[in-house]
């Protein structure tokens, strides 16, 4: 425990409480704001993780010369092999970045595949072995690059490398407090389920409670 003086323990406290009633909503109105975003504080919206090993991936989406009929299931598809290109093509058509829109000073990145708008963008990641141009081990995928960068180089010896235990990995990221995505999703889920048991049990009980009576 930090060991913090009475008369200083309520000033802080207070200073708390005082941004809390500056800042909650009312049922009379929502909270005052600053009325227009800061672009120069907002932020990243790419993940990416310093001091990992970074592979740039080639930009081959427009070399791709696959009939519309191909698509429809009206043509085969020949396969391609795996291998750094094939999987450049894969993250560019589906989580790379489709445009950039500008307006005055401001730019920003449109995605093939659009986060769900919480600042918590659908992530990638490749599990690599045995692939020409790219290193064994899990990697996450970096759009604002069309990159990739190694995660862990040990998989599956994971006791070799800790960035390759997964239990250190943040599958679906982390919220603004930095917890994991996915905890707090099964978290929410055990208290849904929970209630859930809890409103069926009452409702039964009130039911046959019901039908004794009459």
């Amino acid at each position: 425990m930090l060991e913090i003086a009475g008369s200083d323990l309520r000033e802080r406290i207070e200073a708390v409480l005082a941004y809390h009633r500056r800042t909650k909503h009312r049922l009379n109105g929502y909270a005052a704001g600053p009325e227009t975003l800061d672009w120069d504080a907002q932020p990243s919206p790419y993940r990416h993780f310093a001091g990992a090993q970074v592979t740039p991936l080639p930009l081959v989406s427009d070399g791709i010369e696959v009939p519309f009929a191909a698509v429809t299931g009206q043509q085969d598809v020949a396969p391609a092999a795996l291998d750094r290109s094939s999987v450049a093509a894969l993250l560019e058509l589906s989580f790379g970045l489709a445009a950039i829109k500008e307006y005055g000073p401001d730019r920003w990145a449109l995605r093939c595949n659009p986060s769900s708008g919480n600042l918590h963008p659908s992530e990638a990641y490749v599990l690599a072995g045995g692939m020409a141009g790219l290193g064994d081990g899990v990697h996450h995928y970096r759009p604002g690059e069309h990159a990739l960068e190694q995660r862990c180089a040990a998989y599956p010896k994971g006791v070799e490398d800790p960035n390759c235990t997964i239990g250190n990995w943040n599958w679906l990221g982390t919220d603004d407090q930095a917890r994991d995505v996915v905890a707090r999703l099964i978290y929410g889920f055990r208290i849904s389920v929970e209630f859930g048991l809890t409103l069926a049990i009452i409702s039964s009980i009130i039911g046959v409670m019901a039908g004794a009576v009459q």
